[in-house]
């Protein structure tokens, strides 16, 4: 017999094509995640909930008798009530640092676009007024590459930023754990980095501490 599973998001073309091969074991029910009538129509013969973003409560998991999974398609499980599943039998599942390499691209993203001033330059452009020729605007924009970067924790998304900006030259600050300290993180290259990695037996990445954050 086929394991139910309630997806609750809308499939795209990729999805479909990706499952295809596996509709004989799997009985894949689709539901929006607004769609609250198909959710609660589905759930009670659901043995398993593919989760997005939509909470679900204590009250919805008990709601789904034959339940012996929710799996979180991404990282965080803040939005499943973890304590009505245990007791349940429900297991809980996610996905580490899948979303890690989106979430830091567009973290990125996001920096050169301050650092460019690119909201206000595409304002000026679409309005008609082109790019303006104000030489204060060459004091203001910055390259990535000359700044420091802060990272708050240091988990799968900000090590993915700390290779990107890295690579553009920027130097990369990092809390660690719950600790209230910097450590500071730099890549070099040339003879100094290779005599001291082969010195430690290392791959030429080392840690120096920052000092403590104020």
């Amino acid at each position: 017999m086929a394991l139910r599973v309630l997806a609750h998001f809308v499939p795209g073309n990729k999805v479909l094509d990706l499952l295809a091969a596996d509709t004989d074991w799997l009985d894949i029910r689709w539901c929006a995640e607004d769609d609250d009538t198909a959710f609660y129509r589905e759930l009670p013969d659901a043995e398993v909930i593919w989760h997005v973003l939509r909470p679900l409560s204590g009250a919805d998991l008990r709601r789904g008798p034959r339940l012996r999974l929710v799996h979180k398609l991404g990282a965080g499980v803040n939005t499943i009530d973890v304590a009505t599943a245990t007791q349940c039998g429900i297991a809980v599942a996610n996905m580490p640092g899948a979303n890690a390499p989106s979430v830091a691209e567009g973290a990125v993203l996001l920096m050169l676009a301050a650092l460019r001033q690119l909201p206000a330059l595409d304002r000026a452009t679409r309005q008609g007024r082109g790019w303006p020729t104000d030489p204060a605007l060459g004091e203001t924009v910055r390259d990535l590459g000359s700044c420091t970067v802060g990272l708050i924790g240091y988990g799968n998304i900000a090590k993915r930023v700390h290779d990107i900006v890295a690579a553009m030259g920027a130097d990369v600050l990092h809390t660690w754990g719950h600790l209230p300290r910097c450590r500071r993180r730099r890549r070099r290259t040339g003879r100094r980095t290779a005599r001291r990695a082969a010195g430690r037996g290392g791959a030429g990445r080392f840690r120096s501490r920052a000092g403590r954050a104020g």
